[in-house]
């Protein structure tokens, strides 16, 4: 699924590919409504791949192994639930912010770190 969207300045592109099937151990890490979803196989682990552009710069991210529902719509929602609770876009802001900075100083020498 692709889909794009713009946000305090920065465009950001998305798309979502079926990632590889995880080991059992791994799904140990889901709740019990998104484990009987996989079981049923309403559900897969994705990759979700981040094209973020802002004054002329560019930045890539990939994040793998999220777990998201194979219906499109019940996809965003779980993405949207996603970015809030990983803080995807203060991240990526704070990337830019940092790529963009007079400073070369890595983020945890700054002031603003400590």
């Amino acid at each position: 699924m692709k889909f794009s969207c713009e946000f305090n300045d920065i465009e950001y592109f998305f798309q979502t590919e079926i990632g590889a099937n995880t080991n059992d151990k791994y799904h140990l890490f889901l709740s019990g409504s998104k484990l009987t979803k996989y079981q049923n196989e309403e559900m897969r682990f994705h990759t979700l791949y981040i094209n973020a552009k802002c004054e002329g710069s560019e930045l890539n991210f990939i994040i793998t192994g999220i777990p998201l529902s194979l219906e499109e719509e019940e996809q965003i929602e779980e993405l949207e639930d996603f970015f809030e609770a990983k803080e995807i876009f203060e991240k990526i802001e704070n990337s830019f912010d940092q790529m963009l900075s007079e400073s070369k100083a890595p983020p945890w020498a700054t002031k603003e770190y400590k």
